[in-house]
C-alpha cells in the first residue's frame, strides 16, 4: 500500500498531532510512505505566474511558467500515486495551519 503522509504541525519535536499520525501509519503498515512535512519544507504560495501557466497550453508556456507548475505537478503526482492519505492537522485558533491551507 502506498501512503502519502502530510505533516503540518509547527511543533516538530513534541507534537501530539505527529504522535497520532505516527500511530496511524504504524497501524496501516509503513511499507511505502511518502512524507510531506509542511513545517520543515513549506510549499510556495500560488502566484500570478502559476495561475496563468495553469490555463496556458503547455506548448505556449514560458520557462518561468513551466517552472511555476513543476512543483505543483510533482505534488499532484504524489497525491494520485497514494492509495491512502494521512493528514496530520493540528488546530490553531480554531483553524488548520496556513502551511496546510497552501
Amino acid at each position: 500500500m502506498s501512503i502519502l503522509r502530510i505533516d503540518s504541525s509547527a511543533n516538530t519535536t513534541d507534537s501530539v498531532t505527529r504522535a497520532l499520525t505516527d500511530r496511524i501509519i504504524a497501524k496501516l503498515g509503513d511499507t511505502d510512505v511518502t512524507v510531506r512535512d509542511l513545517a520543515r519544507e513549506p510549499l510556495p504560495q500560488i502566484t500570478h505566474t502559476w495561475a496563468i501557466a495553469r490555463v496556458t497550453p503547455e506548448e505556449n508556456r514560458s520557462d518561468e511558467q513551466s517552472e511555476a507548475l513543476a512543483e505543483s505537478d510533482k505534488l499532484v503526482a504524489e497525491l494520485l500515486a497514494a492509495d491512502t492519505i494521512v493528514i496530520g492537522a493540528p488546530i490553531y485558533n480554531f483553524s488548520v495551519p496556513a502551511s496546510l491551507k497552501a
